[in-house]
């Protein structure tokens, strides 16, 4: 996320950062709450603009992962 933004801000048109990083924003929040409504999550809500919330928010997403969705998943995922 912080990559693709740093890209927009960096090398888009002016005229466009402002709709694609809103856009970039929207779908990451559409992904979370997709993770959290399909495999019955409860994590705490990330708050706008506070980096050290949004980084607890994403280490809830990777301690969820490693401690039991990767199993549950390993089925339907072709990584695996």
């Amino acid at each position: 996320m912080a990559k693709a933004a740093t890209e927009i801000v960096r090398n888009w048109d002016q005229r466009l950062q402002s709709t694609a990083l809103n856009s970039l924003d929207a779908a990451q929040k559409e992904t979370n709450e997709a993770f959290v409504a399909l495999l019955g999550l409860t994590l705490a809500p990330a708050k706008e603009n506070d980096q050290r919330n949004l980084r607890d928010h994403i280490l809830q997403f990777v301690n969820e992962w490693n401690s039991h969705l990767r199993f549950e998943i390993k089925g339907f995922a072709y990584e695996f």
